[in-house]
């Protein structure tokens, strides 16, 4: 009886610790000021058709369709921009909770990852495709032992994790080459099983198109390979559980980091099948950040995500021939991977006394002030000539009903294309700007021109250029995000 009274009691202490999170994160949800790869998904749905995103835009993107795909219907609906971050908000507390409540590990750990800087941060404010892959990772973890009653919907599974980030899609491929290998070895082939590999098949065959349709403008099209820097490695390895430096230092986490996979591998290594689950989900990941750039913090959660995964789906296999102590030796393995999660979880403190006292971007607050100027001054109507627009994005997506001009493009428009002209013009001279904008206007006094950096001048081709607002300072997240608005005046020649 006291057995399952205690039971219950770590049972309500589970959805205790899910609502603390789902409360807090959705606080600071209303706190997060969007940077510009957040804005560019919803301004790139809103303003294409479905046919534009799938046949033309995604290919811009070096990011497969899925996350695109679940914004879409509700950006046509005319939802406002912060609906993003609801749904974002709602698949990260989804992941929390089938992990708190279905993964097999202690509760120290699970509460622990749950409030660490990736899930408490990264992962749930910074709405980017990243947490449909948390999500479909634990789900996948979840049906592990009825794959081959469900097949239909493990493939199902399979397919959307293929489409969800490129960075998983070595290891949904290792997941498939295993089901197909387990279907043919365990169980009699019948209908269901060839319909399930058969969808896990399409979707691989999907995100593979689009991976290489990469459009010959793309600015990185035919760009030679960096140098091989296997260094990176370790260091993505150890940020997956210490993500900032501060208190352990460089050498430090690199220290963690060779710890830690070594730690992993030793822990599977009587376990081949998740051995070849292991090496084929961080393949990858080694040759991005060998070959291609060392990656970010973004990048260096999912390798946490998938240890957690593995190790989760391992508990599936029965050893062969179980280690001496085994249950002991479990245990101290896993607090070892516990104890740098802990330094996260003061990470996360940072991040989100951060958003609650600074801004992650000045876009929003620029977007404020913008609104707030044009009724003030009767001009809702005048163009705003943006650069660059990679950055000013983050302004445009709180402000649909206005018309933003880029002058890197010569043309209007929201969301950007990563082309060898943006490549080029992203850093214009800012007289070159006010030339290009007084060939398309005309007359400059209709506009309001957003820059990214302070005008290194007050007057120019017969304009004086006022400042009417700034964000400079509190900026504090990605690409510190800072905004300048200046209203061009004609100067009249008595003056």
């Amino acid at each position: 009886m006291n057995f399952t009274m205690n039971e219950k009691y770590k049972k309500v202490l589970d959805y205790v610790m899910i609502a603390v999170y789902a409360v807090i994160t959705f606080l600071l949800v209303f706190k997060h000021e969007p940077w510009r790869d957040e804005a560019q998904s919803w301004l790139l749905v809103q303003n294409s058709s479905l046919w534009e995103l799938l046949v033309h835009h995604i290919r811009y993107q070096q990011h497969p369709a899925l996350w695109y795909l679940i914004l879409f219907p509700f950006a046509k609906l005319s939802l406002p921009y912060f609906t993003q971050f609801v749904i974002h908000w709602a698949v990260a507390v989804a992941a929390v909770f089938i992990f708190v409540t279905k993964a097999p590990f202690e509760r120290y750990l699970k509460y622990t990852f749950i409030f660490s800087f990736y899930m408490m941060h990264e992962y749930v404010l910074i709405a980017r495709n990243y947490n449909i892959v948390i999500l479909l990772l634990f789900l996948i973890a979840y049906l592990y032992p009825h794959r081959f009653k469900r097949p239909v919907l493990f493939g199902g599974l399979i397919a959307l994790l293929f489409n969800s980030n490129y960075i998983v899609f070595t290891a949904a491929g290792a997941l498939l080459c295993i089901f197909a290998y387990e279907g043919y070895r365990r169980v009699k082939i019948n209908k269901e099983l060839i319909t399930g590999l058969s969808v896990a098949v399409i979707g691989g065959l999907i995100a593979f198109a689009y991976a290489f349709a990469l459009p010959h403008d793309h600015y990185s099209y035919g760009a030679s390979y960096s140098e091989p820097n296997f260094v990176n490695n370790v260091v993505a390895f150890g940020r997956a559980f210490i993500p900032l430096y501060w208190d352990v230092g460089q050498k430090g986490v690199w220290a963690v980091g060779v710890t830690a996979a070594a730690l992993i591998i030793v822990y599977l290594i009587r376990k081949p099948t998740m051995l070849f689950l292991l090496a084929g989900s961080f393949s990858g990941l080694i040759y991005i950040f060998t070959f291609r750039y060392g990656g970010f913090l973004r990048h260096f959660g999912i390798i946490l995500i998938l240890i957690l995964f593995i190790l989760w789906v391992s508990t599936y296999y029965e050893l062969k021939r179980p280690f001496k102590r085994g249950a002991l030796l479990t245990r101290i393995f896993f607090i070892m991977l516990t104890m740098p999660l802990l330094l996260s979880v003061k990470y996360s403190i940072w991040a989100n006394t951060m958003e609650i006292k600074g801004y992650f971007s000045g876009g929003k607050p620029m977007a404020e002030a913008i609104d707030l100027i044009s009724k003030k001054l009767n001009m809702d109507n005048d163009i705003i000539v943006a650069h660059p627009a990679t950055k000013t994005v983050s302004v445009a997506a709180y402000l649909p009903h206005r018309l933003f001009w880029h002058p890197e493009f010569q043309e209007f428009g929201t969301y950007w294309k990563d082309t060898h002209q943006l490549d080029r013009d992203e850093s214009l001279a800012q007289t070159e700007i006010v030339i290009r904008a007084g060939k398309k206007f005309q007359d400059l006094s209709d506009t309001f021109f957003l820059l990214s950096k302070p005008l290194g001048f007050s007057q120019a081709f017969g304009y004086e250029f006022r400042l009417l607002h700034k964000i400079d300072r509190g900026v504090w997240g990605y690409g510190l995000e800072r905004y300048y608005l200046y209203k061009p005046v004609l100067i009249r020649k008595n003056e």
